[in-house]
């Protein structure tokens, strides 16, 4: 049991990492808009745009939430439970959005595989069943206590071990995507590699190892952190995986938009993934 002194700090810390996470979230918006309004903005409608415009601005939905919670000091344990709640919930809703622009891509690396589209819609539904059961289970485990302090008005004191399964299920599902962009990778050879089909490579791979660290300090956390931290890495998660995500959607159609059509030697779904031109469609 931690001591009041000690408690009070580790919710003025959640406070912080919460905070600077959604100040994160703003700058990168604004700081990449120029980019995103001629790679995306402009471009028509499509699954990627709406995917993309989805996984970037309803982070924030859930992000400001989550700030707002921790300076709201006159909620009661009841209120702050439905907020948690709510806010994991969308969080995993967002991130398992966010991943079906994941399967896209690597599904392009395989230039439109029927079969491959079949295995990841089997494996997208299939998790998502399960991460809406765990959720679920978890929310509802949630243990809401008031806080002894100024700091915040009320903390999660305990909750279940379940939420090992969604960032397990994370973890599992970006692991085949990241093998099978390897795979690929390992397939081509390094003359038949535009800088387009490069950055595929290279981007789904440093993504992985940027969100494994995250999905692992939330598993460690979840197991290891006293009551007052034991949500301080869900908010990095959750904005990570979405200013990573975009990020990948930007810079390959950026790396598009600077090759000539003609001389792009890669398979026609790199291209639809990535359009040369601003206006053209991304899928």
């Amino acid at each position: 049991m931690a001591s009041p002194s000690s408690l009070i700090s580790d919710l003025q810390v959640v406070s912080y990492v919460k905070a600077s996470f959604l100040t994160l979230l703003a700058y990168d918006t604004v700081l990449n808009f120029d980019r995103e309004y001629r790679y995306v903005w402009k471009s028509r409608w499509s699954v990627i745009k709406f995917l993309y415009l989805w996984t970037r601005y309803s982070a924030f939905i859930d992000t400001i939430i989550a700030v707002q919670e921790r300076l709201d000091l006159h909620r009661n344990p009841s209120s702050c439970n439905h907020i948690m709640a709510f806010t994991t919930i969308f969080a995993s809703t967002g991130i398992a959005v966010s991943e079906i622009i994941l399967m896209i891509r690597t599904h392009a690396l395989y230039e439109r595989s029927k079969k491959l589209l079949v295995f990841f819609i089997v494996m997208w539904v299939s998790i998502s069943a399960v991460n809406i059961w765990a959720v679920l289970q978890w929310t509802q485990s949630f243990k809401v206590q008031a806080a002894p302090s100024d700091i915040s008005a009320c903390y999660l004191g305990s909750l279940s071990d379940i939420g090992l399964v969604c960032y397990a299920s994370l973890v599992a599902a970006e692991t085949v995507l990241v093998i099978l962009t390897l795979w690929k990778a390992i397939q081509t050879s390094t003359h038949q590699r535009t800088r387009l089909v490069t950055s595929f490579y290279r981007d789904g791979v440093l993504f992985y190892l940027a969100i494994l660290s995250f999905s692992i300090a939330n598993v460690v956390i979840l197991f290891l952190a006293p009551p007052g931290l034991n949500l301080i890495a869900d908010t990095p998660l959750r904005v990570m995986h979405s200013v990573l995500c975009c990020h990948l959607v930007t810079h390959v159609r950026a790396i598009a938009a600077e090759e000539e059509t003609t001389e792009m030697s890669g398979p026609k779904s790199y291209m639809e993934f990535a359009p040369a031109r601003s206006g053209d469609s991304s899928v």
